[in-house]
């Protein structure tokens, strides 16, 4: 599933990369019921990394964070994933995609920004 417009941030990549591979959840009443507290992207990949038994899901939102390890899913941030990148070599830099990342809408305090500026020794 992907929200936002064809224009959006990325949904161009996530649609023609290979190695992304679009599911759909089964379990649509359990989507409905997380529905109360958080939008539908947030429920929808709660619900798959459930089905799929995910080791780690990927989310930037506080409170999904917090419904998907009340129900035992390991979460990581995108931020995090940044740093680690850069300490396996895949990256020279994190600000500059975080600079990107801010450009198109990713909002990080000013706090946690310096923080993860700090963590990555730039």
């Amino acid at each position: 599933m992907l929200s936002g417009s064809k224009d959006s941030f990325g949904v161009k990549e996530i649609k023609t990369e290979k190695w992304i591979k679009p599911r759909k959840i089964k379990n649509k009443l359990a989507k409905e019921y997380l529905l109360t507290d958080i939008d539908n992207g947030e429920a929808e990949v709660i619900i798959l990394a459930e089905e799929l038994k995910t080791d780690t899901l990927i989310m930037d939102d506080k409170l999904g964070r917090k419904i998907a390890k009340l129900r035992d899913i390991k979460v990581t941030g995108t931020l995090r994933i940044l740093i680690a990148a850069k300490e396996k070599g895949l990256l020279v830099e994190v600000k500059p995609l975080i600079k990107r990342l801010k450009e198109n809408g990713f909002w990080i305090s000013d706090d946690v920004y310096e923080a993860i500026l700090k963590e990555a020794k730039e």
